[in-house]
């Protein structure tokens, strides 16, 4: 019997960072995990937007059902008068939460895999941890301070470029976004999202304005699906720039900005 295996898209994409051919031998297993990791949190992102448009489009379907006997007599007694209705979805929640979670996922396994590059007896997470001359934690930052304190003399200069490059990101976007998914994993939510939401001015009997809906947003008002694309590129950006200063990595098998790429 021949067994062939045949790979979704997301898998794919991950995979032109994650060859296990461009690894050295003793991170092979790591690698295949950071593929699958790396896939999820492509798939999760990839479907922010179709779930917002099931979302808004159950909004829509909703209202549509109660207009006659509730909202258009609400709207009639007072030409003034309007309501703002809000979704309160699970839909653009679990492809928001499987961003953020998958995201936490791949940073831990990855930061193993570049801890291990330098000593094969390392295994490092992204914890977070105090960077010389940054006021507050950043995720991390343990994997940073042993970078540039603890690795090999002869591979110091990747060690520090590495470090770098990893401080860099983390200021910028990555400690903000683990900490939205420690409050998804802690708290159980983030309260700042404002969901799909609609004013009854745009409903009439013979439908509905499309612009009417809006939503849903961030806690920093970024539309959600803008706010995820961004996840994903800067994730493809720091895996690339920090994977070709890795010891013993083939960047001949890395195949370079396909895994951020998403079609529409």
């Amino acid at each position: 019997m021949i067994k062939t295996v045949l790979f979704s898209t997301d898998h794919a994409a991950a995979s032109s960072l994650f060859n296990p051919n461009a690894y050295p031998s003793n991170l092979k297993e790591l690698v295949h995990s950071c593929i699958v990791r790396a896939g999820i949190l492509r798939f999760h992102v990839r479907n922010v937007a179709p779930y917002i448009e099931a979302d808004r489009s159950e909004l829509a379907n909703q209202i549509k059902s109660l207009w006659k006997e509730q909202f258009k007599p609400f709207i009639e007694s007072d030409d003034k008068a309007d309501a703002f209705v809000q979704f309160a979805s699970l839909g653009y929640l679990s492809a928001l939460d499987g961003v953020l979670i998958s995201l936490k996922s791949l940073l831990d396994v990855y930061a193993t895999i570049v801890s291990r590059s330098f000593v094969s007896s390392q295994a490092l997470k992204f914890n977070r941890g105090n960077v010389k001359n940054i006021e507050r934690k950043i995720s991390g930052g343990r994997l940073i301070k042993w970078l540039r304190q603890s690795a090999p003399k002869e591979d110091a200069e990747a060690a520090n470029i590495i470090a770098d490059i990893l401080t860099k990101h983390s200021k910028d976007w990555l400690t903000d976004a683990i900490a939205l998914r420690d409050r998804i994993v802690h708290d159980g939510e983030i309260r700042e999202l404002k969901p799909v939401a609609t004013t009854l001015r745009g409903f009439s009997d013979s439908g509905f304005n499309s612009q009417a809906l809006s939503g849903p947003y961030m806690h920093n008002d970024s539309d959600v699906p803008s706010y995820c694309e961004s996840i994903l590129t800067n994730t493809s950006i720091f895996l690339e720039e920090t994977i070709a200063h890795l010891p013993g990595i083939k960047m001949e098998f890395i195949s370079l900005g396909v895994y951020g790429k998403i079609a529409h």
